[in-house]
């Protein structure tokens, strides 16, 4: 997949104070003062689907929040076989290895329409304006990067339909659309990354669930039927 040019806004502390991210999620800016956060260059973004946020092995002093929508972390081994690690949703963070000096440990692809938000937050820049609001903020986001990387192995366990149907469901609550139980369908190789089943073995339950009234499809949204 290639990499795409993002286009970014930047964000003036009247809109970041009216977002309702920061006012009812975990980010990286709870407790900080406005001014404080005004030193902190921010810009925001909204890409469609099966857009490469940044790339495994790349560095930049950006981490991301995300605003809305499912954006997946990949780790490509050494035998270029890609597995999904992390699935992040509304207010959760992506790339936070520039906090400590590191390069991106694995590479972000947006799986729905994402909206983002761009922060340049690096270690230089923490250890010069100490503050123990945005240090706990990190610390707990590290936390987090690790919780959400054990529950994503819960898309693993179980046969190939118990794992399709753990997705689905995630997708439906995460996806924002008018019908509760709506999503966009992933790509085939994500879907197969993410509950590692193999492409084929992936593509026959598919089929069946279609076949059997389980999935419905409506244009390029899909509805599970549960």
């Amino acid at each position: 997949m290639e990499k795409k040019n993002i286009s970014w806004s930047q964000q003036d502390s009247d809109a970041c104070s009216k977002c309702d991210v920061k006012a009812n999620y975990s980010v990286i800016f709870n407790n900080l003062s406005n001014t404080y956060i005004e030193c902190i260059p921010h810009f925001t973004s909204g890409v469609p689907s099966g857009t490469i946020i940044y790339e495994q092995g790349s560095k930049d002093d950006y981490i991301y929040t995300i605003k809305s929508g499912i954006v997946a972390i990949i780790d490509t081994d050494d035998n270029l076989k890609e597995r999904t690690v992390e699935l992040l949703t509304k207010g959760m963070i992506a790339g936070i290895e520039p906090t400590y000096n590191q390069e991106y440990l694995q590479t972000a692809i947006s799986l729905t329409p994402v909206s983002l938000c761009k922060i340049k937050l690096t270690k230089d820049y923490i250890n010069t304006h100490k503050n123990y609001d945005l240090c706990h903020n990190i610390s707990k986001k590290w936390q987090e990067k690790y919780n959400n990387q054990i529950r994503t192995t819960e898309f693993t366990i179980g046969q190939t339909k118990e794992r399709l149907i753990k997705l689905f469901t995630f997708l439906s609550k995460h996806t924002y659309m008018e019908d509760d139980n709506e999503f966009y369908m992933l790509p085939l190789r994500h879907i197969s990354s993410i509950i590692g089943i193999s492409v084929e073995n992936t593509s026959r339950t598919l089929s069946k669930m279609k076949k059997n009234s389980i999935l419905k499809i409506n244009a390029k949204k899909f509805k599970y039927i549960n």
